[in-house]
Order: C-alpha cells, then sequence, then structure tokens
C-alpha cells in the first residue's frame, strides 16, 4: 500500500508530514509513503479530486482505496492504515 500524501507549505501540511515521517519510521515495507506537492504538481493533485489540504490518499495495487482531508494525530493516522490493510476487500 501506499499512502500519497499531497501537501504544500501550509502550516498543517508541514506539521503532518513530521507525523507521516515518524510513522514512515515505524512501518515496515507493507506501507510506503509517497509526498506530492500541489504547487508543483496541480495536475496530479486536480485529477485526484484534492480541493483541501493537507489530503492523504492510501493506494492498493495502484488504484485509490481511501482518502482522508486534514490533520491527523499519528494515532488516527496509524489506526486509518490499519483499518484499510486489514480489509478483505484490499488484500
Amino acid at each position: 500500500m501506499y499512502l500519497f500524501y499531497i501537501y504544500s507549505w501550509y502550516k498543517a501540511c508541514r506539521m503532518f508530514a513530521s507525523i507521516l515521517e515518524d510513522f514512515d519510521a515505524t512501518q515496515r515495507d507493507d506501507v510506503r509513503i509517497v509526498k506530492l506537492d500541489v504547487d508543483e504538481n496541480a495536475d496530479t493533485a486536480a485529477f485526484y479530486g484534492v480541493m483541501s489540504l493537507p489530503t492523504t490518499i492510501l493506494f492498493k495495487d495502484g488504484k485509490p482505496v481511501d482518502k482522508k482531508i486534514g490533520f491527523m494525530h499519528q494515532v488516527a493516522l496509524a489506526g486509518w492504515v490499519s483499518a484499510n490493510v486489514n480489509n478483505p476487500a484490499y488484500v
């Protein structure tokens, strides 16, 4: 699975980026974090319907399976990822 993090220079984006980095350090190879700066990649953000920042999209086999908008604490992030990783529909 991939966490596709779309961000900008906004304070909430920068704060969430540090949480993602901490989360990434605790993960095995089953989840990979990819960051995308919306200011430099507006077309990709538009393709995925990003209207607010930060936005995090969870991908499985190249397809989006869930999207969260806004800041998440590490516990909420871990719970969201775990729920999707363990969801039989996406395994």
